[in-house]
């Protein structure tokens, strides 16, 4: 059901995202931007360019994608 996939989502997003510091947004916020992103967005371009709009900090929005590479589908 779709409500455990966002669950389960959110707790691998969380996970890989856990070492990111973050300054300005509350991670909470991210991950779960982050996670409607996967959910909504088909491709991997459209997911981390949905991420480097929002979090508009090139630095950050690299190690973001970098972290959630493993969970995007191919």
């Amino acid at each position: 059901d779709s409500s455990t996939q966002k669950n389960d989502l959110q707790k691998k997003v969380a996970d890989v995202l856990k070492d990111i510091k973050m300054e300005g947004t509350s991670k909470g916020e991210l991950i779960n931007f982050v996670v409607d992103k996967i959910l909504t967005l088909k491709t991997k371009n459209a997911i981390n360019g949905n991420i480097g709009k929002y979090l508009k900090d090139n630095e950050m929005h690299k190690r973001v994608c970098k972290a959630i590479k493993p969970l995007l589908k191919a």
